[in-house]
């Protein structure tokens, strides 16, 4: 009997420390910034897509060409600091969707969340993108604008991730950041049911040692 109960605990704790199914989420953050220069900027819209000041602003235009706006074009953006598994993506240039932050979304624009896919890409390698889940207004004045929200990140080798990100905007200069960071990873429900079948196994033997 104690030979078997050992055995017991032994394939219980292998499968406690298992990978979820073989899950890889992606741990780490990340921060951009728009490209230096005049030849990209941000571009606060209102709800006709004609540019204003941040404080009236219904919507964000990323252009390559300042002045000139193309609804639906994506704007250039860098990756600055990095941590873990997103450090091989630092300094490399990717593309940031135009987008809608209040409202019903503007005409032409991806409208509010649930879901803008590929909010941004970079073609890598390694292959990187992040679908926008959900988007609420920090803060925003004349001259300031910062935007909190969610998403899933997805990076080549690794299993889709939730997200949160931070993203501030300054009308002078037209310039912007961003951060954002993985989520906690949540255990496959398959290898919560093996565990939860091993320890209801384990219970039951130790019961019928002790009536012994």
């Amino acid at each position: 009997m104690l030979k078997k109960l050992a055995i017991l605990v032994v394939v219980i704790g292998a499968l406690a420390v298992a990978p979820a199914a073989q899950a890889v989420p992606i741990f780490g953050s990340m921060s951009l910034s728009s490209v230096g220069g005049a030849a990209n900027t941000m571009i606060p819209v209102n709800a006709a897509g004609a540019a204003v000041d941040l404080g009236l602003a219904f919507g964000l235009d990323f252009t390559s060409t300042p002045g000139v706006l193309t609804p639906g074009v994506a704007g250039l953006f860098v990756v600055g600091s990095v941590t873990g598994d997103f450090s091989p993506l630092a300094a490399a240039q990717g593309l940031m969707k135009d987008l809608s932050f209040k409202g019903p979304g503007l005409v032409n624009y991806p409208a509010l969340p649930p879901t803008l896919t590929s909010f941004q890409t970079i073609t890598g390698p390694p292959l990187f993108s992040f679908d926008l889940w959900t988007i609420t207004i920090a803060f925003q004045n004349s001259t300031s604008l910062v935007l909190e929200g969610t998403g899933q990140f997805h990076l080549a080798g690794k299993d889709a991730t939730p997200g949160t990100f931070v993203f501030s905007a300054n009308q002078t200069g037209q310039t912007f950041t961003y951060s954002a960071s993985e989520g906690t990873a949540v255990p496959e429900p398959g290898s919560m049911v093996l565990l939860g079948t091993g320890l209801i196994g384990l219970a039951g033997a130790v019961r019928r040692r002790m009536k012994k």
